[in-house]
């Protein structure tokens, strides 16, 4: 590591899957990489594999094994990449657990809190131990690894997608608080087959970990220069995603109104992107205070 100028890059989870991938990618465009991956009791040390494996590779990286929900681990996860790089320019939170695979009615309270401390609480605490760092480092990026289940749920997994919706949540607000500070913050939704997802079929890479690397270094490099974003990726194909606010409707006074006004309100030709919530508000109560009185008869 002696005389190592470039900019440097934590990546939590990645001692395999979409983590490794993101982490390869980032090594080989010269960051310097913490490797953060927890390591089991009688398991493969694969944080240590993947570190090895990018050295080899003429990469830099490190290992580090802290549970990311652990007390204290998201601070000494910083001061590792500190240690290792004098810095921090890149921020991408990957590790995440799928939870239970059971319907809400039957699940355990336990668990659902698990996963949320694991895939949401502990990404918070990463990124408040990380940005008195971050805003120092050359073209700052925070990537949030989420997923489309958070966007629109997924039957037997209530834990792991009200976890990922509200990381897609987080991260578009610190979009908006921090792009004045030069920090770009952007949510990435792989489809992946992995260990967690349940793998592949042999011989079929189609959905290769791999294919999410070049989404992945683009949103890290200082070429980016989107923030906010909601970006899905996966077989190779890349896609934006957004939410959508209807024009909408004006014309109840009960509701007994509704059902007559569903096909205005359902309309969705004329839908808007927002920003943020002020400016989805601002648009709203302008609509709601232009619609005419007689509208509401």
């Amino acid at each position: 590591m002696t005389g190592f100028s470039g900019r440097a890059a934590i990546v939590t989870g990645a001692g395999k899957g979409v983590g490794k991938a993101i982490a390869e990618e980032l090594a080989s465009a010269g960051l310097g990489v913490l490797i953060n991956n927890r390591k089991r009791p009688d398991a493969p040390d694969s944080a240590s594999d993947t570190a090895r494996a990018i050295g080899a590779s003429g990469g830099a990286a490190v290992p580090e094994w802290s549970d990311v929900s652990a007390p204290g681990a998201p601070q000494a996860i910083v001061d590792a990449a500190k240690d290792a790089f004098g810095r921090l320019d890149v921020l991408v939170l990957n590790a995440g657990v799928s939870g239970d695979a059971k319907l809400f009615k039957e699940s355990d309270p336990d668990n659902f809190a698990s996963v949320m401390r694991i895939n949401f609480d502990a990404n918070v605490d990463i990124v408040r131990a990380a940005l008195p760092l971050l805003l120092k480092g050359d073209a700052p990026r925070i990537v949030f690894i989420a997923s489309t289940a958070g966007l629109y749920g997924v039957r037997g997994r209530a834990a792991y997608a009200a976890s990922k919706g509200a990381l897609i949540a987080f991260a578009q607000t610190l979009a908006a608080e921090l792009q004045r500070d030069g920090v770009l913050v952007n949510s990435l939704l792989p489809y992946a087959a992995t260990q967690m997802t349940g793998g592949t079929q042999a011989g079929d890479d189609t959905f290769s970990a791999d294919r999410v690397r070049p989404m992945a270094g683009w949103l890290c490099s200082p070429e980016c220069d989107q923030t906010g974003g909601v970006w899905i990726v996966g077989g190779g194909h890349h896609a934006r995603a957004m939410a959508m606010e209807a024009t909408g409707w004006s014309g109840a006074t009960s509701a007994a109104d509704i059902p007559a006004g569903l096909p205005f309100i359902d309309d969705m030709s004329g839908a808007q992107n927002f920003r943020h919530a002020e400016a989805a508000f601002a648009n709203f109560a302008g609509r709601a205070a232009a619609a005419k009185p007689e509208a509401a008869e």
